[in-house]
């Protein structure tokens, strides 16, 4: 939820944090943040990472 959140602005801050926590992230956590991304702010940046 937190980084559903800070993909509003990304920030360096929001980048770190997506950075630490993209290696824990289960598939279906991916998913889960994939959609809700998309879905609220459409064509994002992250979603592409977090697909790798």
């Amino acid at each position: 939820m937190q980084l559903h959140y800070e993909a509003k602005e990304q920030r360096p801050k929001d980048e770190e944090d997506l950075d630490a926590v993209l290696p824990v992230l289960t598939g279906r956590q991916r998913r889960w943040l994939v959609a809700a991304i998309t879905g609220t702010y459409g064509c994002h940046p992250w979603v592409r990472r977090l697909w790798e």
